[in-house]
């Protein structure tokens, strides 16, 4: 998860730091939510 965190590090760097944790939260959220569906469409394939 490093890569990912390092990821929204350089997205969220430059906005001010009112709406950074904001948009950090919800940015990883959307991350997890697409890998969640990735991991689940692979096992689906397995079966």
């Amino acid at each position: 998860m490093d890569l990912i965190n390092r990821y929204i590090y350089a997205v969220t760097k430059s906005f001010p730091s009112a709406q950074r944790k904001e948009i950090e939260l919800e940015l990883k959220s959307n991350i997890d939510d697409m890998i969640g569906r990735t991991k689940a469409q692979i096992f689906m394939k397995k079966k």
